[in-house]
């Protein structure tokens, strides 16, 4: 199986599949194309620690599933990088490292073929990348800020979102001449910061900010999103639930993890956390277990209370 990550450290993340893919800044090629190795000067990076899902080590004991998907990396050194489970599933192995972006990349994410997989960073550009060719098939500049966040389409390998500090939120699809619409949630009027689609529904997806509020957004009607404000400060990130009615897991700069229904009542809220919380990732073998990761150097897991209202024995275990 493999992980997906999206981090602003050097730390991997968890997402399906395979492989490993880890994305990097521009100061890391300098150091990487440099024989003498990264400038001494080079400003250290934050002190991210592993984060399932976006940026983080390889949760309950491997990648999820499918096999076949390679987990993308996003740190300050500049580059993509595809990693692999070896043969014996022991190793981790760098499969290919490349220098597109020209600044930090703050985000990626693997899109529905498994085959390709979107990148966002700093230098305000997306980039589509071909993962079996280890190339990338479109780079795009419809940002005019950082690209904080990708989010890719459950079940459509062209479609996904990115959201960036120029305060925008846009729906992609490769396939049309004009691949960026605008999408305008007023219901969201803080800058962007999270988005994540619905793994059911392909118009509806969850946007965050840096107002702590939640918003669930229908792609064809953004007007009509349901929010909420969940958090205290900025929403660092999202996670659905494998429910037959999937919960939304969230986390945010005020060292929470929240827990929300479908009509974004909260269900379970934990302040265990000392530091930002900036990885999140549900169990693929128990939907109730839910593991988080900060900037404090913890990874949690927490028991979330099922949809049905019965709570587990444990809310919350320290690792």
């Amino acid at each position: 199986s493999g992980a997906l990550s999206a981090a602003r450290g050097t730390h991997p993340t968890a997402t399906g599949g395979g492989r490993l893919l880890r994305a990097a800044g521009a100061e890391g090629r300098r150091g990487a194309e440099s024989a003498s190795g990264p400038s001494s000067a080079r400003a250290t990076p934050p002190r991210v620690p592993f984060s399932p899902w976006r940026g983080c080590p390889l949760p309950w004991g491997g990648f999820p599933s499918p096999p076949e998907v390679g987990a993308p990396f996003a740190s300050p050194q500049g580059a993509v990088e595809l990693w692999e489970l070896d043969e014996n599933e022991t190793l981790i192995v760098n499969k290919f490292c490349k220098y597109e972006h020209d600044d930090i990349v703050m985000a990626v994410a693997v899109l529905a073929s498994n085959n390709q997989a979107v990148s966002g960073g700093r230098d305000f550009s997306v980039k589509v990348w071909d993962l079996p060719q280890q190339s990338v098939l479109h780079s795009y500049r419809a940002h005019s800020g950082s690209v904080t966040c990708v989010a890719s389409c459950p079940g459509k390998d062209t479609v996904f979102l990115s959201c960036a500090e120029d305060s925008r939120t846009l729906l992609w699809d490769t396939r049309c001449p004009k691949p960026a619409t605008r999408i305008v949630c007023s219901a969201c009027n803080h800058l962007p910061t999270s988005v994540m689609w619905h793994p059911q529904k392909s118009d509806i997806f969850a946007l965050g900010d840096e107002n702590g509020t939640v918003a669930l957004v229908d792609t064809k009607n953004p007007d009509s999103a349901l929010s909420s404000t969940v958090h205290a400060r900025s929403i660092t990130g999202f996670a659905f639930s494998t429910h037959s009615s999937p919960l939304l897991a969230s986390i945010s700069e005020d060292c929470s993890v929240a827990v929300l229904d479908s009509d974004l009542s909260e269900v379970f809220r934990n302040r265990s956390h000392r530091d930002f919380v900036k990885g999140l990732s549900w169990s693929p073998s128990d939907n109730a277990l839910l593991t988080t990761v900060g900037w404090d150097h913890q990874v949690l897991h927490h028991t979330v209370p099922m949809p049905t209202g019965e709570a587990s024995g444990v809310n919350c275990v320290k690792e």
